[in-house]
């Protein structure tokens, strides 16, 4: 749920979702976005739904080489009033590609919570080429993201996270233009579910599997509970129960993930060696902030590349330092960000801060994340277990007080008898979980298993929210991928998980930018294809060197060697090195952080 709140790039987002820069840039979130468009197949024959031609029809979409089906479903925004005002669904269906499809397709609830998910069907598509083999992915726009009425805020395309973060005025002028269209008390769970299995029953499905991450595992739950003779199977991809109450325990949560990654850092020879005094320089910074500072930092502009200098702010960086913990690759950063915002410069922290706010902008309708939660999650806290949970951490009682002003202006739904109550079900169940998760952490998940004695719950060794960035993690797809395929926790092999490692962490800062002409930056331009469709296009203009990310924009690269290069506005180690043999540039490596890299290969000149 971003249970944090803008995450997962939300914070309860996806795994893919992710989002921020480095997250956009790990291995699964940058296929994501740099999938090439080639000639359409069309959908395999006999992959349609029961039902298909009253709720769907065949359509293209850019970044899949196939015919997929697509469509609007309209259901009431109240229920209760059928006639009144309507919200129009935005539906799609990646086929089977077997001969022989399963009749449950696979249905993905994403994070936020506020994420639409057709908009990453190219990533979806071929994250889970393997189980579509078996069976249909379908995907529903839930009420208030994507392409279904969304509610979005006027501040998020403004970047505010460096000055403020969720800005109360910028909150009530959202309530303000987002109760034109919408009645914000029916945006919660419940109606969101309902939504879901509307759509199912449309189709003509009987039975679905369903996948949820972040936010995405409470609608899970949800849905098992109110539909749950339609239910085969279910995976919780960091579990967030029904009755948490975000952010309550936000603060102490991301303090044991942090204090995970510090005691990591000590026991790594190279991390110890280069930052001695980790814990002491984390409160040295809180103290500064404590007392009213701020730090400056130097953030670069992705697009431009330009410079610009900010004082960072106190919850500015205790957000961004949280951000940084999601994800296992960004939280090899952590300890030198540390050690940097304590000699005077929090420029790490402030770019993963700036690279998270781009990101969720694009991704995150943030009204529902006030609808959904302001009812479900802040009226239900106790302010002094919301303070005695955040006393001693670095995040402290920032985000509560933030986030109750804010709800203080939001209107408040309705939920059912029982809402809170734990979910119920012999189905079988796979949760998977970081053991560093700052935000929905092991104990979460063993608490939801207790409820389902059909259940299993893989403990992920370094992982944060998500798992990029670590290396071996090619068992938990195979494990994944066969349970979606089966709907069956037997014949699981899981013993791959206990070899999952850390790649090392970052000692050192962003190389200096060196200076090259025209002559020798010309070159490199072209297009480059790495493993699973991606495709970098690298162009030559004005100068300097820029990476094209369908979707995403595009990053200047800046030279730090004469064949290497880092990306504009990426943490440090994120960079493009380039092989040359004799005066041909043949291919090259993406460096995603420490140990964690794709190969690869020219494909024209």
């Amino acid at each position: 749920m971003d249970v944090n709140h803008r995450g997962d790039p939300t914070e309860m987002s996806h795994s893919n979702p992710i989002q921020a820069l480095a997250a956009r840039l790990s291995t699964a979130v940058l296929c994501a976005g740099l999938l090439a468009v080639y000639l359409l197949a069309p959908a395999p024959a006999g992959a349609m739904p029961p039902h298909a031609d009253s709720v769907v029809t065949p359509c293209t979409v850019d970044g899949l080489d196939e015919e997929v089906l697509c469509g609007t479903v309209d259901v009431p925004e109240n229920p209760a009033l059928p006639e009144g005002r309507q919200i129009g669904l935005n539906v799609m269906v990646l086929p089977a590609t077997g001969d022989a499809p399963a009749p449950e397709p696979l249905v993905i609830f994403f994070g936020g919570p506020g994420e639409g998910v057709v908009n990453a069907a190219p990533f979806l598509a071929q994250e889970y080429a393997d189980v579509r083999t078996v069976r249909d992915i379908l995907l529903v726009d839930i009420r208030g993201t994507g392409g279904s009425n969304p509610l979005r805020c006027a501040y998020q395309d403004k970047h505010t996270m460096l000055d403020q973060f969720m800005p109360f005025d910028g909150v009530v002028r959202c309530v303000e233009e987002m109760s034109k269209h919408a009645d914000l008390t029916r945006y919660t769970t419940p109606y969101i579910v309902d939504d879901v299995d509307h759509v199912r029953e449309l189709l003509g499905y009987d039975k679905v599997v369903l996948q949820g991450g972040s936010y995405g595992t409470r609608a899970v739950q949800v849905y098992m509970r109110r539909h749950p003779s339609h239910v085969l199977a279910a995976e919780l991809h960091g579990t967030a129960p029904t009755d948490i109450k975000m952010p309550q325990d936000f603060a102490r949560d991301a303090q044991r993930a942090l204090d995970g990654v510090i005691d990591d850092c000590a026991i790594d020879d190279a991390c110890r060696q280069a930052f001695p005094h980790l814990r002491t320089e984390l409160w040295q910074v809180i103290r500064h902030y404590d007392e009213g500072h701020t730090i400056p930092a130097t953030v670069t502009d992705p697009d431009t590349g330009e410079e610009r200098q900010v004082a960072f702010s106190h919850a500015s960086f205790v957000h961004g330092l949280r951000y940084m913990l999601y994800q296992s690759g960004s939280a090899a950063q952590v300890p030198l960000a540390i050690h940097q915002a304590a000699a005077g410069d929090a420029s790490i922290v402030a770019q993963v801060a700036d690279s998270y706010d781009r990101g969720l902008s694009a991704s995150i309708s943030e009204g529902l994340y006030l609808a959904l939660t302001c009812t479900e999650d802040l009226p239900w806290i106790e302010p002094e277990d919301a303070i005695e949970s955040a006393a001693g951490t670095f995040v402290g009682e920032l985000r509560y007080r933030i986030q109750t002003a804010d709800c203080s202006v939001v209107p408040r739904g309705e939920l059912p008898e029982g809402y809170f109550e734990p979910v119920r079900s012999d189905v079988p169940v796979l949760l998977l979980t970081g053991e560093l998760d700052p935000v929905t952490p092991p104990y979460l998940a063993d608490r939801v298993a207790r409820t389902l004695p059909n259940s299993l719950h893989l403990v992920i060794p370094y992982g944060g929210h998500g798992f990029g960035g670590l290396e071996g993690l090619d068992c938990v797809e195979a494990i994944e991928h066969q349970f979606l395929k089966t709907g069956s926790l037997e014949g699981l092999e899981t013993g791959c998980i206990d070899k999952i490692h850390r790649a090392g962490f970052a000692l050192e800062g962003p190389a200096p930018e060196v200076s090259l002409t025209e002559e020798q930056l010309a070159p490199f331009a072209g297009s480059y294809r790495g493993g699973g469709n991606l495709t970098l296009e690298i162009t030559f203009e004005d100068g300097s060197l820029r990476v094209q990310v369908p979707g995403q924009g595009t990053f200047r690269l800046v030279p730090v060697s004469e064949t290497r290069f880092r990306i504009a506005g990426a943490p440090p180690g994120f960079a493009l090195s380039f092989t040359v043999e004799g005066h041909r540039v043949t291919g090259g490596q993406l460096e995603q952080g420490p140990g964690t890299t794709v190969a690869l290969t020219r494909t024209e000149e």
